[in-house]
């Protein structure tokens, strides 16, 4: 799931996983908690969130 994101390799996945503890925190977290990750920033933030989110609640943001 994590390795499907472009830009996100295996060190900045280990590095969220660190930092979340698991995929499911990661994809609970907020757009600016997953920014706040050292070496991930703010575009790639946007990157990661977006493909977490369940579709339906994409469609719903539309």
């Amino acid at each position: 799931m994590l390795d499907d994101i472009p830009g996100l390799g295996e060190k900045r996945v280990r590095t969220l996983l660190r930092h979340f503890g698991s995929i499911k925190r990661v994809k609970a977290a907020t757009l600016e908690e997953i920014a706040d990750v050292s070496g991930i920033g703010r575009a790639l933030a946007t990157q990661i969130h977006s493909a977490l989110q369940p579709k339906e609640t994409l469609e719903n943001n539309i």
